[in-house]
């Protein structure tokens, strides 16, 4: 997601790899990362300093491991060799971070202009091996909305919406516990714009 009225995008990575050996394996590794410069990533996004303290959505994007799947099985062997191939018809990943984080890298949502719109696009990276290191990145492909040539584009969310707002002053007005569970957004809020990263 492109911070207002800059070159500089605020990422998550979501790094996974498929075992042959163990297609029911579903772990994923959520990354807080950042990006200076234009789009589409000439690199991999840099890293958040402290990236791999995931459990604190105050800081990083957090995973929700019960909600996170992929559904894969063995499909034959190379004719030239004895690599397995596998076909993966499900990697759904799920996740969260507050609207307000500790990080300067973080794009902090505001609920005081609930119709401030943001520039996102997904992207998927594949790797050689589970080092993801930029020497054994075989390519990017970006995906998401096309626009009127029919050409893969960003595209502009509105990640606060009217709907939250309402939710959160009902919430408070009824003095429930609920309201603090409402200063996170949802991995389905996310998850539509299309920011998952391989």
């Amino acid at each position: 997601m492109k911070f207002q009225g800059e070159d500089k995008w605020d990422c998550m990575k979501v790094n996974t790899t498929v075992d042959p050996a163990d297609l029911k394996e579903t772990q994923f590794t959520i990354v807080d990362a950042f990006w200076a410069g234009a789009s589409p990533f000439a690199q991999t996004p840099t890293d958040d300093a402290d990236w791999s303290v995931d459990n604190d959505a105050s800081k990083n994007w957090r995973g929700i491991a019960s909600k996170s799947n992929k559904k894969c099985e063995n499909v034959g062997t190379f004719a030239t060799s004895s690599v397995k191939t596998v076909t993966c018809s499900e990697v759904n990943a799920h996740w969260f971070r507050n609207f307000e984080t500790s990080q300067s890298d973080d794009i902090t949502l505001t609920t005081s202009d609930p119709s401030t719109k943001y520039t996102v696009f997904g992207y998927r990276t594949q790797y050689r091996n589970d080092t993801f290191k930029n020497a054994d990145k075989l390519g990017n492909t970006q995906f998401g909305p096309k626009d009127a040539a029919g050409k893969l584009a960003p595209t502009e969310i509105t990640p606060v919406y009217q709907g939250f707002l309402d939710a959160q002053a009902a919430a408070a007005n009824s003095n429930s516990d609920g309201a603090t569970a409402l200063t996170t957004y949802a991995a389905a809020i996310v998850a539509a714009v299309y920011a998952l990263a391989f």
